[in-house]
């Protein structure tokens, strides 16, 4: 047992080991917060099984090229309006992630976006 204390108390395992309960903490949090990030008719939409989801996706500040190409990976960007992205054919287990982005402020489908 001494020896496995040593073990951890070695920097590059201590290291290791406050990196990964970081990366934990913030994947918890993320999770915690995403689903209120998600409004209720695109929960219901979710819910209700659509193949393919229309969503808008507000940020916190209006996307740059890096973010709207982030977005594409989980659907087709059809516009941007000042700080919201406008998104189609996305499936609905993407919707969760998408929500898990911290820049990401508020989903909804669109039409519904206020």
């Amino acid at each position: 047992m001494k020896r496995a204390w040593k073990v951890v108390r070695h920097p590059t395992v201590a290291t290791i080991l406050i990196i990964t309960v970081l990366l934990l903490g913030w994947n918890l949090a993320m999770a915690v917060i995403a689903p209120a990030k998600v409004s209720g008719e695109l929960s219901s939409a979710v819910a209700s099984g659509d193949p393919k989801l229309r969503i808008a996706v507000t940020l916190n500040f209006e996307p740059e090229r890096f973010h709207t190409l982030y977005l594409q990976d989980y659907g087709n960007v059809m516009k941007v309006d000042g700080d919201t992205v406008m998104l189609r054919s996305v499936a609905p287990a993407d919707v969760s992630r998408i929500a898990r982005l911290y820049w990401v402020n508020s989903l909804d489908l669109q039409g519904s976006a206020s």
